[in-house]
């Protein structure tokens, strides 16, 4: 302080002397000379040296920080929108197969259940027609029903491996794409490492910020950009739980189709072909034997009725236990609804409209994408709410649809109890044996044409929906592929004006 004070009494003195010399009002050239002191004097004088200085210090750090809080703003709200673009090119994925992967289920639904019916009423015209007198039946007859039957049994199998084969290459493909589901998985945890720094680094940048309007409106914008992360979380939970769920839900239907095809198909082949040639001269034990096919027919009919059952039931469960690791990866969200986005960006629009509108300009872009993220949101909640409400007529609905499963399980069931009670309750009565199988038969038969019409009226249904949706932009594919673009437009917006 004591410096301080010399320096400016010397500057003073110095200053003083200078203009008793080179004072000389009738002279121009001295005026200018002193007028020049003066101003430098002023300009130079420690305590306004200060000021200045201090407004170098303030004012550019300040500028740096908002640009810095721009930048970073517009990066975090382009990475959350990236939760759900992976979200929805995952749903897309999987929604751009069914068409084709119906189709050709219902190929091989149709090809099993036409050839069991025919095997069946070629079993049971054998039977009814010698009933009256057994001995006489030729065993040619029994034999082809149960090579058709295998043929049936055989094509179904085909249809599974090929179905396993597809699957298989569908994967290596979302795999190069990182598609698969555990590439989802890492990609969204990469995302969310980048956010949480992107997030931590802006709020390093907005307490450097000292005008209090300017930091409450990027407070309140912290608010949504946190509503965002979480809605966006939580859509890309449900599309991930979903893919999920889907695949436990088809490994689950393929498996029971292989092993039910399997077993069946080697019953019928040991008790239609194999024992009558083995036991040729031994009718008791031919007739005992041949029950394993009954019994193989009660097991895997009671498989294909439960079937539908047990592949909703893992369904549901994977989707929950898929959910659940995801989040417990990446942080559950707080919240399952978009109120409070819609709140919180409601109280930033108005604080934007009322605030300068030089600083204004990018809280506005930012605003317009979120709107664009709350219009996704929104379709989204819309449909879900549609298929809440519809949930029980949607039950009865795949109840009917489950219709080829249940007629053809039933009927083989009741086949199975024929062959099974045949068998082993009618051993030495050949007459009352091929009545009750023979019933039995025609009872297989006619459930697997009702089979064979439930297929053929599904698939027709299914193509004239998809025809319809198609002419009229209703496809979830056509509406995803929307949403994605949209999505996209509005990051390319964002990186466009950091």
């Amino acid at each position: 302080m004591l410096r301080r004070n010399v320096y400016n009494l010397s500057g003073w003195h110095a200053s003083g002397a200078l203009v008793r010399r080179c004072i000389d009002l009738s002279n121009p050239l001295s005026t200018s000379i002193l007028l020049v002191v003066i101003v430098m004097l002023g300009l130079f004088h420690p305590a306004h040296a200060n000021e200045s200085l201090e407004r170098l210090d303030s004012s550019p750090s300040a500028a740096d920080a908002t640009n810095t809080i721009e930048s970073l703003s517009n990066r975090i709200l382009a990475k959350q929108l990236e939760f759900l673009r992976l979200g929805l090119r995952l749903k897309h994925r999987g929604e751009s197969k069914n068409l084709w992967r119906n189709r050709r289920q219902s190929f091989f639904a149709f090809t099993n259940s036409s050839l069991t019916s025919i095997g069946a009423f070629m079993a049971a015209t054998g039977r009814l027609k010698y009933a009256s007198h057994p001995e006489d039946a030729p065993n040619k007859i029994f034999e082809n029903a149960t090579i058709v039957r295998l043929l049936a049994n055989s094509i179904s199998i085909g249809g599974v491996l090929l179905e396993v084969g597809n699957d298989s290459i569908g994967v290596y493909k979302d795999h190069k794409a990182k598609l698969n589901l555990r590439g989802i998985g890492n990609q969204a945890d990469e995302i969310q490492q980048e956010v949480v720094s992107l997030v931590k680094q802006r709020a390093e940048a907005l307490a450097k910020i000292q005008q209090p309007d300017l930091k409450r409106l990027y407070q309140l914008e912290e608010k949504v950009l946190a509503d965002v992360h979480e809605a966006a979380l939580e859509e890309l939970g449900a599309f991930y739980s979903e893919a999920q769920g889907k695949r436990a839900r088809r490994i689950t239907q393929l498996s029971i189709i292989f092993t039910s095809n399997f077993v069946s198909g080697g019953g019928s082949l040991y008790s239609g072909i194999i024992v009558p040639h083995q036991f040729k001269n031994d009718p008791v034990r031919r007739t005992r034997y041949g029950g394993v096919g009954g019994i193989t027919d009660i097991a895997t009919g009671s498989a294909n009725i439960m079937m539908p059952l047990l592949a909703s039931g893992s369904e549901m469960v994977k989707r929950r236990s898929a959910k659940k690791v995801l989040f417990k990866q990446l942080g559950s969200p707080n919240s399952q609804d978009i109120k409070q986005l819609k709140k919180d960006e409601e109280t930033l629009r108005a604080a934007v409209s009322s605030s300068d509108p030089a600083i204004s300009e990018g809280f506005e872009a930012r605003r317009k994408v979120i709107a664009s993220f709350l219009s996704v949101l929104k379709r989204h909640q819309e449909i879900s709410e549609r298929e809440r409400r519809h949930a029980i007529q949607k039950m009865i609905v795949n109840v009917l649809d489950s219709g080829a499963d249940a007629s053809g399980g039933f009927s083989k069931v009741v086949n199975g109890i024929g062959g099974a009670v045949g068998a082993y309750r009618y051993t030495f009565d050949a007459n009352k044996r091929f009545r009750v199988q023979g019933g039995t038969n025609l009872a297989y038969g006619i459930g697997n044409a009702i089979a064979v019409e439930e297929v053929v009226r599904g698939q027709i249904q299914l193509e004239r929906k998809h025809a319809k949706d198609e002419q009229k932009h209703e496809l979830l594919t056509q509406i995803m592929d929307d949403e994605i673009a949209q999505i996209e437009d509005a990051q390319r917006l964002l990186l466009a004006t950091d």
